[in-house]
């Protein structure tokens, strides 16, 4: 229902097959939500809500059970953390206005789909690929821009590969060196910055 307050929720969703995990209504109160599927998932979140956090995990290397994550209407994010250690990354999409305390979003092949015209307004942003799979940021309408907007700081991105986003406000937005411009974007550097680094052994992604 709406008009509630919840507490902390996990979504540990193991089961295989092609399911739907939804959050329902608005105006709802949340503290940490954290969603675990196993395989291919569909993930909604719908209406609007705040959350202290969303942590979403996806270790998948089958690109034909991709999981989808579809936000619904305009919420507000402490946090929004998207991690995929698999090579097979999910498909993020941001339909409507958001707004994020931090998003951040590292992993494998993940594609980052914020609604055209829209816009996110963050206060810090972060979003890794790697060299044999990179992540994408998009819009969800080809030719047609979607914003993201910080007033102020730096944004430090790599390994991702960037079209029709416009990057808004006072705040340095630097895709990498490692990025790729695909065209109809505005306010991004395509150079290198000081972003993350792995800490320790081998560099992979579950050191």
């Amino acid at each position: 229902g709406g008009q509630e307050t919840y507490n902390d929720v996990t979504f540990n969703h193991d089961v295989n097959g092609n399911y739907n995990i939804q959050i329902l209504d608005g105006g709802n109160t949340f503290g940490d939500v954290k969603f675990i599927p196993l395989n291919q998932k569909q993930i909604n979140i719908n209406d609007n809500n705040t959350y202290n956090s969303v942590n979403i995990e996806v270790n998948n290397n089958n690109v034909s059970t991709t999981t989808n994550v579809n936000v619904n209407g305009t919420n507000t994010f402490g946090s929004f953390t998207l991690l995929s250690p698999g090579t097979a990354g999910p498909f993020l999409y941001f339909h409507e206005d958001n707004n994020f305390g931090s998003f951040t979003s590292a992993g494998q092949g993940t594609r980052v789909f914020l609604g055209s015209n829209k816009t996110q307004y963050v206060n810090a942003f972060t979003l890794l690929g790697t060299g044999g799979f990179p992540a994408f940021l998009q819009s969800t309408s080809t030719g047609t821009q979607a914003d993201i907007q910080k007033d102020s700081g730096d944004v430090c991105l790599d390994y991702v590969w960037v079209k029709d986003i416009d990057a808004t406000g006072g705040a340095t937005f630097n895709a990498g060196a490692s990025s790729q411009d695909l065209g109809n974007n505005a306010g991004w550097n395509f150079n290198s910055c000081s972003g993350y680094y792995w800490v320790g052994n081998s560099g992979n992604w579950s050191d």
